[in-house]
C-alpha cells in the first residue's frame, strides 16, 4: 500500500480541493435559490392580482405548489394572499436555511473555511519619507506643525 498525500497549504492539491468544495457549497446554495425562485415569484404576481389563466402564472403556480411541500395549508389565515404570502415564505425560508446549512456542512467537512476580509484585502503601503532637505528652523518648526494637524 502506498501512504496517502495529505494536502498541505500552498501546494497544487490543496488549492485544488479548496476550489472544488468551494464550487460545491456555491452550487448547493444556487439549488436552494433557483428553489426559492417559483415560490417568491408565484407571492409576488399573486400580490399584484395576475390572471389566474396566464400560462406563466399557472406555471408558478404548479411549481410554487410542488416546492412548498407541507406548507400548504400549514396556516390558514381568513385572507388567501396573506395565507399564500406565510405559507410559500415559510416554505422559502425553510428551502434557503436548508441548502445553507448543507452547503455550509460539506465546506466544514472538507475543511475549508471562508475568507476572512483580512485574507482578501491587500495590506496598506506605508509612506515612505522624503529624504531631509536643508530648511531652515523656522521651516522645520512650520513642517511639525502642519504633520501635527493632519
Amino acid at each position: 500500500m502506498t501512504p496517502t498525500k495529505v494536502s498541505r497549504p500552498g501546494t497544487i492539491v490543496h488549492s485544488a480541493r479548496i476550489r472544488i468544495t468551494r464550487w460545491i457549497g456555491k452550487s448547493f446554495r444556487l439549488a436552494g435559490a433557483v428553489c426559492v425562485l417559483p415560490l417568491v415569484v408565484n407571492v409576488a404576481l399573486t400580490a399584484l392580482n395576475a390572471e389566474s389563466v396566464n400560462p406563466m402564472m399557472r406555471f408558478f403556480a404548479a411549481s410554487s405548489e410542488a416546492l412548498a411541500l407541507w406548507f400548504n395549508g400549514f396556516l390558514a389565515p381568513a385572507d388567501p394572499v396573506l395565507d399564500l404570502v406565510i405559507n410559500q415564505g415559510l416554505a422559502a425560508s425553510t428551502w434557503l436555511v436548508a441548502f445553507a446549512a448543507l452547503a455550509h456542512s460539506v465546506d466544514g467537512a472538507l475543511g475549508v473555511r471562508g475568507r476572512t476580509r483580512s485574507s482578501r484585502c491587500k495590506p496598506h503601503r506605508t509612506a515612505v519619507p522624503l529624504p531631509h532637505t536643508d530648511m531652515s528652523d523656522s521651516a522645520d518648526r512650520a513642517h511639525e506643525g502642519l504633520r501635527a494637524t493632519w
